[in-house]
């Protein structure tokens, strides 16, 4: 049987007060890690709808970020990841300039 306290799954949303809009956020802590996957959705003058998944390790450091961006201008898309202890890839290139860092 999976042991509970490592398996925990929790959902947030909420709604913007100054504009049309909410967010749905999931939480989930497993073995592996953290995953934390929402969408947010703006429904003003220019609306978008932001979709991310962002897992972590079991110490809350960036495995990996996905972000997808849709609006009327068609649909956008980032991935960040982590390929070493303080190394990164962005959209699958190692990008030099951001070795050393560390959220």
């Amino acid at each position: 049987m999976p042991d509970q306290a490592t398996n925990l799954r929790t959902v947030f949303r909420w709604r913007r007060l100054d504009v049309a809009g909410l967010e749905i956020l999931t939480v989930t802590n497993s073995a592996d890690g953290i995953s934390i996957r929402g969408q947010c959705i703006d429904a003003g003058d220019e609306p978008f709808c932001v979709h991310h998944e962002w897992l972590l390790d079991r110490s809350w450091r960036s495995r990996s970020l996905q972000l997808t961006v849709t609006g009327e201008e068609g649909e956008r898309q980032l991935q960040i990841e982590r390929a070493g202890d303080a190394q990164w890839k962005v959209d699958g290139q190692n990008r030099a300039d951001l070795d050393g860092c560390d959220e």
